[in-house]
């Protein structure tokens, strides 16, 4: 018994001397962008329309029961803050994660950004403005706004 605790108080001990891979991060950064950049529908076929940088409107309205958008979110929001409107009515609530996060990284594999996939049912919208908000996780937490005008059939 004694010969098995001394074996593995010296395995113990020797774990700090074992190699091991370095890892390194850099701060979070601010938030500098929130992008609607696609927009489908279960009517397009999910067929995802690109959103052009300042483009005031989709072409293609939304139809069906669902309707999507991608978002870009460059740098870090504070949690709970991303919203999503339409006709400035808070419908968050009934939104949800159509896909999985995915993350944007810079030449140094640091993540610098989010893309996140909202669905929504189309009964709770109508044509008019959608609006996506999210406060920098930086005091003094402003927040970023990106509007797009959509039609709802």
């Amino acid at each position: 018994m004694k010969k098995l605790l001394g074996v593995l108080l010296i395995a113990f001990l020797a774990i700090p001397l074992l190699p091991a891979d370095k890892a390194s991060a850099a701060p979070a950064p601010e938030l500098t962008n929130v992008q609607i950049f696609g927009v489908t529908s279960d009517a397009a076929n999910y067929v995802w329309e690109d959103v052009n940088f300042n483009q005031q409107s989709a072409v293609n309205p939304m139809g069906g029961e669902t309707g999507y958008l991608a978002v870009y979110v460059e740098g870090t929001i504070q949690q709970g803050t991303f919203r999503v409107y339409n006709n400035g009515n808070n419908i968050t609530s009934q939104t949800f994660k159509a896909l999985d996060d995915e993350y944007v990284t810079d030449s140094g594999n640091n993540v610098i950004g989010t893309i996140k996939y909202v669905g929504f049912p189309l009964s709770a919208v109508s044509s008019g403005r959608f609006t996506i908000s999210a406060n920098n996780y930086y005091p003094p937490n402003n927040t970023l706004y990106e509007n797009l005008y959509i039609e709802v059939e």
